[in-house]
């Protein structure tokens, strides 16, 4: 590859990563959405640009009902209308989930401690914004 390819990828990379991976307003900031998967309704506060709240609104066990945790989050803008938020919960289960504001839209990724893997998708609304 030659050095002025290269440098085009990098000033290329470095223009992306600029503008859109690492955008500070996010879509998701100070905005409260509510979704349904796999019977639970789950809702969740994007409290800042690394934590957010969710809580078991609705559950297949009672018990679950009201469920609640603050997260420490890795958030990404990619787009200003697509945020991609992960996060290690208590129980160990690891989560990746995209949030698509434009079409209002979850793509919940989770993989429970055990190893298995679960990805579901949904509409939300938006219940609070800033």
């Amino acid at each position: 590859m030659s050095a002025k390819r290269i440098l085009f990828s990098a000033t290329l990379c470095a223009s992306l990563l600029s503008t859109t991976l690492l955008a500070k307003d996010s879509a998701a900031a100070g905005k409260t959405i509510e979704y349904s998967v796999a019977g639970y309704t789950i809702q969740a506060e994007f409290l800042s640009d690394k934590q957010l709240r969710w809580t078991y609104l609705k559950a297949p066990t009672p018990a679950e009902v009201g469920k609640t945790a603050i997260e420490t989050t890795d958030n990404i803008s990619l787009r200003r209308d697509l945020v991609l938020a992960a996060w290690t919960e208590a129980s160990g289960a690891n989560v990746v989930d995209v949030f698509d504001f434009g079409k209002r839209k979850v793509i919940a990724n989770f993989v429970m401690p055990d190893g298995k893997r679960y990805q579901s998708v949904a509409d939300f609304k938006i219940v609070k914004k800033k």
